[in-house]
């Protein structure tokens, strides 16, 4: 029974509680301020453009990479004597 009427008293509290309200120029201290953060429109092109060709010169690195050098088998067969190590042929 205590528990529930704690629950009761804590929601009549807020019976009386009221709506904020903002100050007369709040609003127009907040547009002031999203206004001054905005980036110039050059400014966001040139960064919007430098952005875009880190992102097409990391692709071209990504696939530069892939392409793996043909293994030259006199090679392999070189540094497998030098070590004693036997080649599979089918590898």
């Amino acid at each position: 029974m205590k528990h529930e009427k704690d629950i009761d008293d804590i929601l009549a509290s807020l019976d009386d509680a009221q709506r904020a309200e903002a100050g007369p120029y709040f609003y127009s201290k907040v547009r002031a301020r999203l206004q001054d953060g905005l980036l110039p429109r050059r400014l966001a092109w040139r960064l919007g453009l430098a952005l875009l060709l880190v992102a097409l010169l990391n692709v071209a690195t990504l696939r530069a990479g892939r392409q793996e050098a043909p293994v030259n088998e006199g090679t392999a067969q070189a540094i497998a004597s030098e070590y004693s190590l036997t080649l599979s042929e089918t590898y």
